[in-house]
């Protein structure tokens, strides 16, 4: 019983990354719109509406495109239970790897499934990009997501002038 509960405890099966698809598309508009209304988000990804609706439709299509610092981003679907609960977008290089957004449905917050799917995140990156450097790039405002990034054994290592804090794993 001990064991089975350790198990359960180092490795959740309701909990995983996916590729990101379509039908994900109103689920990742609605999280960024509420993070870009609590200041989680900057209000600049939604000032273009055509721009922000091809946002989405590119991160929804599951396929990588290159960001202005011409590296590879690509998107992932949380699930929990075999239901999409939230998107985590990834951006990286043979060096680093950025994540850019996370995001999760408001009623599946502070459950402590955040720090979950960066489990699945640090088992991903340890199998396929070993020696990579892992960082976010976190709003001021989100609070929230600084506290998960602390608590997971990443280190504040400055700012930008546009609001953002940078955040180093260990």
């Amino acid at each position: 019983m001990f064991l089975k509960k350790l198990i359960k405890k180092i490795f959740d099966p309701k909990v995983d990354l996916v590729n990101i698809s379509e039908p994900d598309y109103n689920l990742v508009k609605d999280l960024f719109l509420s993070g870009v209304q609590s200041g989680s988000y900057s209000s600049d990804l939604t000032k273009d509406s055509n721009n922000f609706d091809l946002m989405i439709k590119m991160m929804v299509t599951g396929l990588s495109f290159k960001d202005e610092y011409s590296r590879r981003v690509f998107s992932l679907s949380c699930i929990y239970g075999g239901k999409s609960i939230g998107f985590m977008t990834l951006a990286f290089d043979q060096k680093d790897v950025e994540i850019w957004h996370f995001s999760i449905l408001e009623e599946y917050r502070n459950l402590g499934l955040g720090g979950k799917f960066l489990n699945c995140l640090f088992k991903f990156l340890e199998r396929e990009i070993p020696n990579a450097k892992l960082f976010a790039r976190v709003n001021d405002n989100s609070q929230s997501m600084q506290s998960l990034l602390r608590q997971k054994g990443f280190t504040h290592k400055g700012e930008n002038n546009q609001g953002y804090k940078f955040f180093y794993m260990n």
